[in-house]
């Protein structure tokens, strides 16, 4: 299976693709290289998050500082940057037509069209911008409710991935890094939102909730095992006393 994706992955010509499953590869040995250098100790989790956060932050500066030398010295990709960043304005354009409930799904070829460019012929299928894609297509409160599900996956990520096992954790990782792929590759394409791919953009959320709530069962389990435990212990040393 790994072999698949990964002659899937080489052969395809999406940079897209490539930029958001680098970008998640490269985001996840730095997680792990912050888990090794944060060690251990109560604060040990919260150090690993604050760093990985404050370096993501960085990383975000750092492309839209690479993204506007691009265009300003002309290097390039220039053109096809500036191409995209019109599409996602012409695109933003036409949302605000819809602002709640958009154009419908799968339906942003011909409004596109007739209501930004001012003609009557199909030109484009979607923006090659996911998040301004659902905003034209299903409105406001569906962008809304996408980011709250991701944010929520990414919360019960944190809450529970320092208690999961091993094997757990790694793939609430693996769904993490995933996850971060999708959104990396939504900012410059839009391949799985709209076509009959779409179950599979919500695979990872699916996973890593899964996996979570699998965590926190084992968690609560092992807490109630400690303390029947350490009940058990307690009662012969009152007998005792």
């Amino acid at each position: 299976g790994l072999l698949i994706m990964f002659l899937a992955l080489v052969l395809t010509a999406s940079r897209g693709a490539w930029i958001g499953a680098g970008g998640a590869l490269i985001g996840w040995f730095v997680w792990s290289w912050l888990g090794r250098l944060a060690g251990t100790g109560p604060n040990a989790w919260t150090r690993r998050i604050i760093g990985f956060a404050l370096l993501a932050l960085a990383a975000i500066v750092a492309a839209l500082l690479a993204g506007y030398s691009i265009l300003l010295l002309d290097l390039p990709g220039a053109q096809s940057l500036a191409n995209r960043l019109k599409l996602i304005e012409q695109g933003m354009a036409l949302s605000r037509d819809y602002p709640y409930t958009g154009v419908g799904l799968g339906l942003f070829t011909l409004p596109f069209s007739v209501y930004t460019l001012w003609i009557h012929v199909g030109y484009i299928v979607y923006s090659h911008n996911v998040f301004v894609d659902l905003l034209a297509e299903q409105g406001g409160m569906a962008l809304v409710a996408l980011l709250m599900l991701w944010g929520y996956s990414v919360a019960q990520f944190v809450r529970w991935r320092q208690v999961a096992s091993r094997g757990l954790g790694l793939v609430m990782e693996a769904s993490i890094a995933a996850l971060g792929s999708l959104v990396i590759h939504g900012l410059v394409d839009n391949v799985l939102y709209g076509s009959r791919g779409v179950l599979l953009f919500f695979v990872p959320t699916g996973i890593l909730l899964a996996a979570t709530a699998r965590a926190r069962r084992e968690f609560v389990a092992r807490v109630a095992e400690e303390k029947d435990e350490a009940s058990g212990v307690s009662i012969p040393y009152i007998v005792m006393e």
